[in-house]
């Protein structure tokens, strides 16, 4: 099986990260390419790396009938996923959804690119219907904040458009997966992201731990950021 894997693959990314641990690993069972729209900076790998620009026609770089599928990943920064975007609007895909939440993606894809922000409210009310109409309507009389500035954007996450024309979905959550199901015909697939742990050692047991035993323990993964409000919890 040949397939054609779009990607960020930059030092930076986290899914490009993801993306070299996956292939890697499904080259032992199929002829993987990388696509990328970069071409510094990318992760090391031992798999073909093919540069692609959507300035040209897609005809001049695409070989569509040399693959058996096209696996496009969306996240939802712009600068790493708006190539990807575009061009599975031209393609059957498989989409890999690593956020909920594609909401901000896409106020800056059609605010900063299409500099139509009309366009990306009208979006909002295809998928959201009233709820979505009567937000911007607020917003609009300067009655309330866009629903990108405020939490409710948890209400309008906006993955639906990155659907359109996909001939299946993975999502990393069972509730993601679930969601994704609700709006869209294809096949839906709960896989786990794959990531290597840095090192593994022993469970420590909660007695042993600097801690006393009556009090509530509360453990995060990732940096202690100010946005984690470790002082309100």
């Amino acid at each position: 099986m040949r397939i054609a894997w779009f990607t960020p693959f930059t030092t930076r990314s986290a899914i490009g990260r993801f993306s070299q641990y996956v292939t890697a690993e499904l080259a032992k069972h199929a002829e993987i390419d990388l696509w990328v729209d970069a071409t510094s900076g990318l992760l090391p790998t031992s798999l073909r790396v093919l540069p692609y620009d959507l300035a040209l026609p897609l005809n001049s770089w695409w070989p569509a009938n040399h693959y058996d599928l096209a696996i496009c990943n969306f996240g939802d920064c712009l600068s790493y996923h708006q190539s990807i975007f575009e061009f599975s609007r031209h393609v059957p895909f498989v989409a890999i959804l690593h956020d909920f939440v594609m909401h901000h993606f896409f106020v800056a894809y059609y605010y900063e690119i299409l500099k139509d922000l009309n366009a990306h409210l009208r979006r909002m009310e295809f998928f959201y219907g009233d709820k979505a109409k009567d937000a911007n309507q607020l917003a609009r009389q300067g009655s309330a904040r866009w629903v990108w500035e405020t939490d409710r954007v948890m209400e309008f996450p906006l993955f639906e458009d990155c659907l359109s024309g996909a001939l299946g979905a993975v999502a990393h959550s069972r509730f993601f997966a679930s969601r994704i199901s609700s709006v869209f015909p294809g096949p839906v697939r709960h896989i786990p992201i794959a990531y290597p742990a840095d090192s593994e050692g022993p469970v420590i047991p909660r007695q042993d731990l600097p801690f006393p035993q009556d009090r509530l323990l509360l453990v995060t993964v990732g940096n202690v950021n100010p946005n984690k409000r470790i002082e309100t919890v």
